[in-house]
């Protein structure tokens, strides 16, 4: 599997995938930057690994318990960038969670995501029917008033 560029130093202590070789990243407390080395290449945030490792939804392969980094596996970018994917999605982070599961134990995950693209187009023709209502009463000259709550 190809991985393109790493960033300098590469991911970690290992380069094989059955060890831990993606991090340093995250530490718990202190060195801020160190997370970016592991996020960037899955073009997510270090915050949000920490968020996906506390929601259970990416656990770092290893946790070093003096420094509080965490280690990923080369195998593990994949995962990142589709728990990246599915939250950009707005897929909520146990919905995620699931899928991620799901995926893991070899499961299709196609029609869960494409049932929730059918349901944002859906809910997307409503606010354009919305948005092409007031818009028609607008140059109707009706008032364009808020509905009392």
């Amino acid at each position: 599997m190809r991985w393109g560029h790493l960033p300098a130093g590469g991911w970690g202590p290992s380069a094989t995938d059955d060890k831990p070789a993606v991090g340093p990243s995250c530490p718990s407390a202190g060195k801020e930057g160190a997370c970016s080395n592991a996020a960037r290449p899955a073009g997510i945030v270090r915050q949000a690994l920490r968020h996906y490792d506390t929601s259970g939804v990416l656990t770092p392969a290893l946790v070093d318990p003096d420094s509080g980094y965490r280690y990923y596996r080369r195998d593990q970018l994949d995962s990142a960038r589709l728990v990246r994917a599915l939250r950009q999605l707005d897929v909520p982070i146990d919905e995620v969670r699931d899928l991620m599961a799901s995926h893991a134990a070899g499961r299709d995950i196609a029609g869960p995501v494409l049932a929730r693209l059918a349901a944002a187009e859906l809910r997307l023709e409503v606010q354009r029917a919305l948005v092409r209502n007031l818009l028609h009463r607008h140059t109707e000259g009706d008032e364009l008033t808020s509905s009392p709550s």
